[in-house]
């Protein structure tokens, strides 16, 4: 296997570990409604792959731009096979259900039922 070093903390990237032991990060500096550096892509990459899921709080991000980030951990593959909730942000290109956001959820008002019995990520890899 060859010898990987992680990239180095870009300065504008302050990263906070958060009580989500074993797995998970808060990263904060990063204003992710435009584009970061591609040191920064790289960054928040190998924190993904590290921590398992990032936590970036206090984000103001259209549908457009959570699809754009999301496309940072990998490519944008529609995997969905359990259909659009009817609460499915509209992609404003299209007017139809946002195809690259699916929601799920305990509860049926906010996204579809019973999809995995653990929480899982399979679509960003």
């Amino acid at each position: 296997m060859p010898d990987f070093k992680p990239p180095r903390e870009p300065h504008e990237a302050k990263q906070y570990y958060l009580d989500y032991a074993p797995i998970g990060v808060q990263i904060s500096g990063v204003d992710l409604k435009t584009k970061p550096s591609d040191d920064i892509i790289k960054y928040l990459e190998y924190q993904m792959a590290e921590h398992g899921f990032i936590v970036f709080k206090n984000q103001e991000l259209t549908v457009e731009d959570q699809v754009r980030v999301s496309a940072y951990f990998g490519g944008k593959a529609i995997h969905s096979t359990h259909g659009v909730h009817p609460e499915t942000p509209v992609d404003s290109e299209t007017g139809q259900p946002h195809r690259d956001i699916f929601r799920l959820s305990n509860d049926e008002n906010i996204g579809i039922l019973g999809v995995g019995p653990q929480w899982h990520n399979d679509g960003s890899f």
